[in-house]
């Protein structure tokens, strides 16, 4: 018996051992190797990483995020990608369950601040010596609230003119340039627009209007008028000291669709997106940020470009930031920091350069190779257009209230932009109730 059991102890030794060495021959010349203690696991804590943005946008952005993970295998991240953003963000914080880290726009962002959901990232700033020098300075105080920074850009881009350059050799006319005004970019859009094909039908259009707020606005400053006054607290486009220059700008954009007939109407591109327009080699102009550059470069059937938007008598066009907040209910902040870091980093500042989807908001990388020549954009575009414009782009107005003045104006305005009603009269009639808004207390 206690051989018996011997050999079975015996047998069973040998089959852990062949076990451990993957059933590997244990002869001299294969000897196993010696035991080493398995590493320890790593413990990860989970941060949520909420964005917008494109399909190309996306796996862009978890192109770097993967960077991230091999750097930090402390930190496993879950993105959450909304196209509805603004509202889905909002839901979250309504709720209690905002994300970790964000993509935050100029317009939630003075709600969020003044409520007190953001976490403060001054104190974080200043014990880990981050520096902010490099970045543009215009985008670095959209993002403070009284006194405290909130949000590190991400990046931004100024609104441009696009266009296809085959329809204007094909015309026979010079490419835009950089001392366009609105007559020359009118008689262009006139001249461009043309039945083709001869049934009596326009199929060539010589520009898109784009009608949301980000679109027009430029042409109003560019115009002299002005939207709202700088402390916030009165509503200048009904006012009598602007009206004429608000109104002579806003019907300017519509007279292009309904009296040049030089736009499709905005019932056109109410139900179809005007991007597409262009994309089709139906337009010959648009204006877009630099977000546009990830659609259009795959464009085959035309070669088009950029240049800076036709100028009025001044030189303004839109800016378009958004920054990386943390939410002060974070259950993991040093770490939804140690990411924030890295996206505003050279590393994520350079992968932005180089997606072609914004500029970076730091200076020297936008300057730089990573960005006027991105692999993702094709190398014919004028990129240099987009920094040309940066020293006079300004942000579109935004405070607590503009979710409420922002529904009233553009409902009334589509008056305007479907033919019904004159600028002018939908400014003058929208004056008191928009600033009775401002005026109420806090």
């Amino acid at each position: 018996m206690k051989i018996r059991n011997s050999l079975r102890i015996f047998l069973g030794i040998a089959a852990a051992v062949a076990l451990s060495c993957g059933g590997q021959s244990t002869s001299p010349g294969n000897a196993p190797a010696p035991a080493t203690a398995a590493a320890p696991a790593v413990e990860q804590k989970q941060l949520e990483f909420m964005m917008w943005g494109t399909p190309d946008e996306l796996e862009t952005v978890k192109g770097y995020l993967r960077q991230f993970s091999d750097e930090n295998p402390d930190i496993k991240i879950k993105i959450i990608h909304k196209n509805e953003y603004d509202q889905a963000l909002m839901t979250y914080f309504a709720g209690g369950t905002p994300p970790d880290v964000m993509y935050l726009g100029l317009e939630k962002f003075p709600d969020l601040a003044s409520r007190d959901q953001l976490l403060d990232l001054t104190p974080l700033i200043e014990r880990d010596k981050f520096s902010l020098d490099d970045f543009y300075p215009q985008l670095v105080g959209h993002f403070k609230w009284n006194g405290s920074l909130y949000g590190i850009p991400k990046d931004f881009t100024p609104l441009v003119l696009y266009f296809n350059k085959d329809m204007f050799q094909k015309e026979g006319l010079e490419f835009p340039t950089s001392e366009w005004d609105w007559k020359k970019f009118l008689e262009a859009s006139k001249k461009l627009t043309k039945d083709v094909d001869g049934d009596g039908m326009t199929d060539q259009i010589g520009f898109v209007v784009a009608t949301w707020r980000a679109e027009w606005y430029p042409w109003v400053l560019q115009n002299g008028g002005r939207i709202i006054s700088a402390d916030n607290k009165a509503w200048l486009m009904g006012d009598p000291r602007y009206i004429e220059k608000n109104a002579e700008a806003l019907q300017f954009l519509a007279d292009l669709m309904w009296v040049h007939k030089a736009a499709p109407n905005a019932t056109v591109t109410r139900d179809r997106e005007p991007s597409a327009i262009f994309k089709a080699g139906k337009a010959a102009m648009c204006t877009y940020g630099r977000w546009m550059c990830m659609q259009f470069k795959d464009i085959k059937e035309f070669d088009w470009d950029v240049q800076v938007l036709p100028r009025g008598p001044e030189r303004v066009s839109t800016l378009f930031t958004v920054c990386y907040s943390i939410a002060r209910s974070s259950k993991h902040p040093e770490e939804a920091w140690r990411l924030v870091k890295f996206l505003t980093g050279p590393v994520g500042q350079k992968a932005t350069a180089r997606s072609g989807h914004a500029i970076p908001s730091m200076r020297s990388i936008a300057e730089s190779p990573d960005f006027l020549e991105a692999p993702a954009v094709p190398q014919k575009i004028n990129t240099r257009v987009f920094l040309d414009a940066v020293d006079y782009a300004v942000p579109t107005p935004t405070n607590r209230k503009w979710s409420r003045i922002q529904e009233i104006l553009s409902r009334e305005l589509q008056f305007v932009w479907e033919g019904k009603k004159k600028a002018k009269e939908v400014l003058a009639a929208t004056q008191d109730e928009l600033q009775a808004i401002l005026d109420e207390a806090e």
